[in-house]
């Protein structure tokens, strides 16, 4: 064995370009799925609340409880300015991937403010809903439990195998 079989040519650049195209595509994925759901007008849906970033874990909250979230997540920060942001972030994305020519460090920049403000965001309604779950009585905890596993059971859906 060769030094040139433990070292491939430069078509190893190829791969890594390729990978870096597939990495993109799938952190515009994320991204778009994340910033609809936070943008979407869904009736029965509050996009001011800020606290579609935790999905089921906010959803098997009680009334009462999403209501405290809710208001805590507001005193942190205005989620219609996390919004703006993020329209305003979307928009800086957009506008580099029409720039000619692409700049690909431009491009993932842009993306990369908008996943700070998304894990921003994130992260406040992780602190508030731990600071609820600590004021919570163990009935209650284990009710959001029970609640929140009934919730991630119904989002499962059966594959072939099952």
């Amino acid at each position: 064995m060769g030094i040139d079989d433990i070292n491939p040519p430069k078509s190893g650049r190829r791969w890594t370009g390729i990978a870096l195209i597939l990495s993109l595509a799938v952190n515009l994925l994320v991204a778009g799925v994340v910033i609809g759901a936070m943008l979407s007008g869904r009736p029965g849906h509050r996009p001011d609340d800020g606290m579609s970033s935790y999905g089921p874990f906010t959803r098997a909250l009680s009334e009462a409880d999403q209501r405290a979230v809710r208001e805590a997540v507001r005193e942190r920060g205005d989620p219609r300015a996390h919004r703006r942001e993020l329209r305003a972030g979307f928009e800086a994305f957009l506008t580099e991937l029409r720039r000619s020519p692409y700049d690909p460090a431009a491009a993932a920049a842009a993306l990369e403010r908008q996943h700070q403000q998304i894990n921003g965001q994130i992260l406040t309604v992780r602190g508030v809903l731990l600071d609820r779950l600590e004021t919570m009585t163990d009935a209650e905890r284990a009710a959001f439990a029970d609640r929140l596993q009934q919730a991630v059971r119904k989002r499962k859906k059966p594959g072939p195998d099952r």
